[in-house]
């Protein structure tokens, strides 16, 4: 019986027999001839030289050669020997010789050689499988630790506070290097280069582990650059060192380009990683979270590309800062008494001109047909009124618009780019951190506890007003209030940035650009005042309530709103809704006769679109007559009151309107029912979102119940009913229920 040779075993070792229907297959080559001047080899020509006959003599072989590169001793078959075809002249001992002499393609040192090589590279195979082990190991016992701490610096970065940040990203370099020395204590990153074509992930974890090292860089370059932001870059602004305004921002552009790249790099090694016995050591997903978030909000190039440019412009440019007034309500929050226009050149502030929204009315020649509620105290639309809209970006674009159509900056040519909207509640934040600023001219200290009423007080019947100047005191108390800013130290600087982060969240604070890039940035993150975005596919049920104040007085810093929504999901899928708002006017006992006046308030109600007002009780019957002939006189109109008049439609969502009086010391409330033109699916497991927007500068408290159809029950709540209070909502309530069988 046949044998067959084990697998890498010298063929001498004849020990594994096949199956007995096994049959060998053999090679029949093509005889081949060999011509004896291409033996290269010395000991070959030896051997030639010995034995050969004359050149025209030809060498052929007994039998077919074979090919022979391969190893001698790894199962292969004996290399042919040579015989002569013609007579030998040597010795019969030689021609024995020459019959028993195998012509070598290979010398024998390459086979060692290989053998060596060979076994190294199984040596090394073994010894990274030891590697992997270890550093498996390790993985599992430091790898949610690093994260954690790549999450919290992230965090840190994100809330602008660099020096957790940086606390964060040291615990995690550090546990980064013990594993990294782990690593390169076992030659892996070493070995990656040849061991990568065999075993891929050896070369991925490499990777990701140099991706990590160079995101720690970025990121620790970041949080120092935030860091002199956070401690110096309102100095820089104000005092006028605008180079190092710039400096930061390109810094910030640098590091969040580096972040980018390395946390893309990250996310595509840890996509690989994941399936592999090695990467299963990482939990990666809440990192990718966290680095998905980071990379969007420092890898914004096109930001940084539109603020830089604008920064070094070296003609300047114009913003805008309208001071809303709470205690005169407007739909996107206070009236705009006031307004600065801050100049600012070579990225500092050159000048501030705080002013009297009136002054550029007053020299305002395009004459604009107002929204009807209005007309009832003003014959012509102006900047002072422009805020009728919820939606700011739309309010502080009319606001602009009729700024720029002023001769006071019409004929200098000055436009602006943007604007800021603070409500006053924002200024008291500022002075509680700042202390109290004394007025001697006015004879009084303003602080926290005061700033209103003595503002108020001075605008409605200071001797300003007199001297036609009610805004003067502003404009007097604006640069002694920049100059204690300036001068805080590093924990007041910190402070002030909670404070704007916390106003801007409360929607006390709204930004609007007219560039579409930094506009699209300042709704991305919620710091435009923009209404949540409807469109008529939109799945989303909605709710809004404006309220603005005409000929009201300075009361709607005493009122308390309350108001009250129940939604049912009928058997059919649609949705009746009952909201009833109320108002309370707790001002009668007030020194001064504007705070107990009656409010008299226009409210709005935003709802889906094309959804049908079925009843309106408790509202206030008002009739508006227009006092002037708009039409004869060739007033202008504007194309989004005219489109609110006529259909009833504002931003992409529904408008019921109706007024509301509020006597002081008294309680009046409105009941709308509605219904709307959407059905939900009536199926476990479909979703149901609803979503509120709070009007900025109101103080609301909210009750919304919404009943699920019969037969179904919330996952949420595990009831049929969900019920959600608040006495101080957010900005915008988003809520989402899903439909459950009982």
């Amino acid at each position: 019986m046949r044998t067959v040779p084990k697998k890498n075993v010298n063929r001498n070792l004849w020990d594994v027999k096949p199956p007995e229907d096994f049959t060998i297959r053999r090679f029949k080559p093509k005889a081949k001839e060999l011509n004896i001047s291409k033996v290269t080899s010395l000991r070959h020509e030896k051997v030639v030289a010995d034995f050969a006959k004359p050149k025209d003599e030809k060498i052929k072989f007994s039998r077919p050669m074979k090919d022979v590169s391969g190893l001698r001793g790894f199962g292969r078959a004996a290399p042919p020997k040579v015989v002569f075809a013609g007579a030998l002249t040597g010795s019969s001992k030689r021609k024995s010789l020459a019959e028993d002499m195998p012509v070598r393609v290979r010398p024998s040192w390459m086979r060692w050689t290989l053998f060596a090589a060979s076994g190294g590279v199984v040596a090394a195979l073994i010894f990274y499988g030891v590697g992997v082990v270890a550093v498996t190991h390790e993985a599992k016992q430091s790898g949610k630790d690093i994260y954690a701490d790549i999450e919290d610096s992230i965090e840190s970065l994100k809330a602008l506070k660099p020096g957790e940040a940086s606390a964060s990203l040291k615990s995690a370099s550090e546990k980064y290097a013990s594993l990294e020395s782990t690593i390169r204590g076992y030659g892996l990153f070493n070995l990656s280069a040849v061991a990568g074509t065999f075993i891929p992930i050896l070369s991925d974890a490499g990777g990701a582990f140099q991706n990590l090292e160079s995101f720690f860089t970025s990121a620790v370059e970041l949080s120092n650059i935030l860091e002199d932001a956070k401690q110096s870059g309102f100095s820089y602004f104000m005092s006028g060192d605008g180079d190092k305004v710039i400096s930061i921002l390109k810094g910030l552009q640098a590091s969040g380009k580096d972040i980018t790249e390395s946390a893309s790099n990250l996310l595509a090694t840890f996509d690989r990683l994941k399936a592999s016995p090695f990467g299963n050591s990482f939990d990666s997903a809440s990192l990718e979270e966290h680095l998905g978030l980071i990379n969007e909000l420092y890898g914004a190039d096109d930001i940084f590309g539109k603020v830089i440019p604008l920064l070094e412009q070296p003609t300047g440019f114009h913003l805008a800062i309208f001071f809303q007034n709470p205690s005169e309500m407007r739909a996107s929050g206070g009236f705009i008494g006031s307004y600065a226009d801050l100049f600012i050149k070579n990225g500092a502030l050159d000048s501030i001109d705080v002013r009297d929204i009136y002054d550029p009315d007053g020299q305002l020649d395009v004459k604009v047909v107002p929204p009807k509620p209005l007309q009832a105290i003003t014959t012509s639309w102006g900047a002072r009124d422009a805020n009728w809209f919820m939606d700011f970006p739309t309010s502080a674009s009319k606001v602009l618009t009729f700024l720029e159509l002023s001769k006071m900056y019409s004929e200098k040519g000055v436009t602006f780019e943007g604007a800021l909207a603070i409500n006053t509640n924002v200024i008291e934040d500022v002075l509680e951190l700042t202390g109290p600023i004394p007025l001697p001219d006015y004879k009084l200290t303003l602080s926290r506890e005061n700033f209103l009423e003595e503002v108020q007080k001075e605008v409605e019947a200071g001797q300003n007003k007199i001297l036609g100047k009610p805004k003067q005191i502003l404009k007097d108390f604006a640069p002694l209030l920049i100059e204690r800013i300036k001068n805080l130290d590093a924990d007041g600087k910190s402070r002030l940035i909670g404070i704007f982060e916390n106003r801007a969240q409360s929607k006390d604070i709204q930004v609007y650009f007219k560039d579409k890039t930094l506009e699209s940035f300042a709704a991305k993150y919620e710091l435009g005042g923009a209404l949540f975005p409807l469109t008529a596919e939109s799945k989303e049920d909605y709710l809004a309530v404006a309220a603005t104040n005409v000929a009201g007085g300075k009361t709607d810093i005493l009122i308390k709103q309350a108001l009250t929504l129940k939604s049912v999901l009928s058997s059919d899928g649609g949705i009746e809704n009952t909201l009833t708002i109320a108002r309370t006017h707790v001002g009668q006992n007030e020194k001064y006769s504007w705070y107990r006046a009656d409010n008299q308030s226009y409210l709005k109600l935003y709802v889906p679109l094309g959804s049908v007002l079925e009843t309106m009780d408790g509202t206030t019957s008002k009739q508006v007559y227009p006092k002037v002939n708009y039409a004869a006189k060739g007033y202008a109109t504007d194309t989004d009151v005219v489109l609110l008049e006529a259909s009833s439609t504002e931003t992409g969502r529904t408008v019921f309107g109706a007024w509301l009086t509020t006597p002081a010391g008294e309680t009046r409330t409105a009941t709308f029912r509605y219904t709307e033109p959407k059905r939900v699916e009536l199926k476990a497991g479909v979703s149901y979102t609803f979503v509120f927007d709070k009007q900025s500068a109101v103080n609301d408290s909210v009750d919304f119940e919404f009943e699920a159809p019969a037969g179904y029950k919330w996952q949420e709540s595990d009831k049929p009913v969900y019920i959600l209070k608040s006495k101080t909502p957010e900005k915008r309530i988003m809520i989402t229920l899903t439909l459950q069988d009982i």
